[in-house]
């Protein structure tokens, strides 16, 4: 083999290392949600989507994921933010109960085949909520969830099972502030 194929398969096989074993998420960046009314740092710009489902009768939760997957999930942790808004045409009739949505929220962890492993209330920036650690046969995540009038915000840190990301989950969950 030539000197020059040699070098280049050596920085080939460099950079591929540094990917698999530990390579930065990549520069983190302020993001701002005024219609979320919240802001948060992200490791890049988050791809945003929005749904809109029945959950009772006459009742609607509209749902607006914003999230990043730095190398395709591959090699690092996915972060989201979910804002979800219930909606009814008469409001004030509905019954809506804090603890109520985070049971309902549990009960789609574990609808999605995740098991939770360990929850404890939580405070930020004078907001309460809950922290959870869940994990699946692939994955481990840690969600935050905070209910604010009619609206829940979800974070989520993803990784694969048995990948330490504390530094990123604590950065981005500590950047999180609802406006």
């Amino acid at each position: 083999m030539e000197f020059g194929r040699f070098k280049s398969v050596l920085v080939a096989m460099a950079v591929f290392s540094a990917l698999l074993f530990g390579c930065s998420q990549g520069p983190w960046e302020n993001f701002k949600s005024e219609k979320g009314g919240f802001s948060i740092k992200f490791p890049g710009k988050p791809e945003i989507s929005t749904k809109t489902e029945n959950v009772g009768p006459l009742v609607q939760m509209t749902s607006t994921e914003h999230s990043v997957n730095p190398f395709l999930g591959r090699f690092g942790a996915k972060y989201t933010v979910i804002v979800s808004d219930i909606t009814a045409p008469n409001m004030s009739s509905l019954n809506f109960d804090q603890k109520q949505m985070i049971e309902g929220g549990k009960d789609g962890i574990r609808k999605q085949g995740f098991e939770i492993v360990a929850e404890r209330k939580i405070d930020s920036s004078g907001m309460e909520g809950w922290e959870f650690e869940v994990t699946s046969s692939n994955t481990d995540s840690t969600l935050r969830m905070f209910v604010k009038g009619y609206r829940i915000y979800t974070l989520e840190v993803a990784r694969r099972k048995g990948t330490n990301f504390s530094e990123e989950v604590k950065k981005f969950f500590e950047s999180f502030e609802m406006q």
